[in-house]
């Protein structure tokens, strides 16, 4: 056939008017049972032709090696088809709903089928293969997920000791990482199936939160510690050595009081890493020279200007800092608990968001499919098939408003969640 008749817009629909319909076709013919099989059971079909590649036999035994001499329209036409495929082909959906089978999964699959049948013990399940399958990919993705984390983590916390806020900031920094491979490793997993690992992820990261806080304040402590000790034994020592000696009468007790004075200054100027555990070394220091003050207390008595209250508020003025410092870092990594805790909520709502997406065009694309299919066996004369699609339309419509009504429940949750974020992370003093 060169040309189409006048009443065929296409060769479709020659097809289907035509070819499928036929004139002397019957209902018990063989070649209209075919048609009608495809029609109903496949999702759609299309129809093109290809101009003659060549005529010359010899030609077609070497089609790469010949394109020079052969019809650049047919070549033309094949691009046309492979751009045809990829537009309407996609990866298969597994036995779970929310999940595709990709290369790696189909192989996976092929192993697993393959040793099950080869089981005598074994019945071959297409779904508990699959299930295998993804806890594997899941557990592989979590231990990669980890990996990501702890190298990130060592790269960022690797000059112990340091401020909290760096602890803070550089568990964030290493936890965005693992959440970032997790999820690259478990792409197109349903939320219901990653979740338990997202779960085992976020006690992960408050362990490994703890454990980057207990290793800072030990390297804080000894670092102050060493601290306290060597300013003691340049600024404070020597007095107290005099007091106790035969030149104790011409020590004044505001010698004293400057020596602990510089050792302050000092200290604060050159300690590193925790806040409140710089502050409680400080305050331990005051306290064991509040002891220490007992075996000089005769001797400082006798001093002119003895006045020991001066000691005494240096000793509550720390007791305060440190009060303070542990207060404020307690509301710090509560914060971080709090927002570690909202993070997770906040990836499950993001990714059922997602999943709620994609459903929803999925079934948009099932609506338009039957409409499609509907249309064709009308025109193919088939009519007494179409009763059940048109039920199948109504339900994957009812679906539809399902999905919408349920993907707008979540969009709406997420927004609030990060806007409790966005207030959570202001400035305290912004914050009444």
């Amino acid at each position: 056939m060169n040309e189409l008749p006048n009443d065929c817009k296409n060769i479709k629909e020659y097809f289907l008017t035509r070819v499928f319909k036929g004139e002397e076709a019957t209902k018990n013919d063989q070649n209209h049972r075919v048609a009608e099989s495809i029609l109903h059971y496949f999702s759609g079909f299309d129809v093109f032709s290809l101009p003659i590649p060549t005529y010359d036999k010899e030609l077609m035994k070497d089609v790469k090696g010949n394109m020079d001499k052969m019809n650049p329209q047919f070549f033309t036409g094949v691009k046309q088809f492979e751009e045809l495929l990829r537009s309407i082909m996609g990866p298969k959906r597994s036995c779970k709903e929310g999940e595709y089978v990709t290369g790696e999964g189909l192989a996976a699959l092929t192993t697993l089928y393959v040793e099950a049948i080869n089981d005598p013990h074994n019945v071959p399940n297409v779904q508990t293969a699959w299930e295998t399958f993804v806890n594997i990919k899941c557990e592989g993705a979590k231990k990669k997920a980890i990996t990501a984390y702890e190298k990130k983590a060592k790269e960022e916390l690797s000059k112990l000791p340091c401020d909290d806020e760096e602890i803070l900031r550089g568990n964030d920094s290493a936890t965005h990482e693992m959440m970032a491979t997790f999820e690259q490793e478990t792409h197109g997993i349903s939320i219901d199936h990653t979740k338990p690992y997202l779960e085992e992820l976020t006690k992960l990261r408050f362990q490994k939160l703890g454990e980057w806080k207990n290793e800072n304040d030990k390297k804080t402590r000894e670092s102050c510690e060493k601290l306290v000790k060597r300013l003691r034994k340049k600024h404070l020592d020597p007095v107290l050595q005099r007091v106790s000696g035969p030149e104790g009468t011409n020590v004044s007790f505001k010698d004293i009081d400057d020596g602990c004075a510089v050792l302050e200054l000092e200290y604060k100027s050159q300690a590193v890493g925790s806040k409140d555990v710089r502050a409680k070394v400080l305050h331990e220091f005051h306290q064991q020279f509040q002891i220490e003050r007992e075996r000089y207390k005769d001797v400082l008595k006798t001093l002119k200007d003895y006045n020991e209250t001066l000691l005494l508020i240096r000793l509550q003025n720390t007791k305060a800092e440190k009060e303070k410092e542990d207060l404020r870092k307690q509301n710090d990594y509560l914060k971080q608990e709090m927002k570690i805790q909202e993070d997770k909520i906040k990836e499950l709502d993001r990714k059922r968001a997602i999943e709620l997406q994609e459903k929803l065009e999925e079934f948009q694309a099932k609506e338009s499919i039957l409409n499609t299919k509907i249309h064709d066996l009308e025109k193919a004369g088939m009519k007494d098939k179409i009763t059940g699609l048109e039920r199948e339309r109504d339900d994957a419509k009812e679906d539809n408003e399902r999905w919408k009504r349920e993907l707008a429940s979540v969009k709406s949750k997420l927004a609030d969640l990060t806007e409790q974020l966005r207030l959570l992370n202001r400035p305290w003093w912004q914050r009444w």
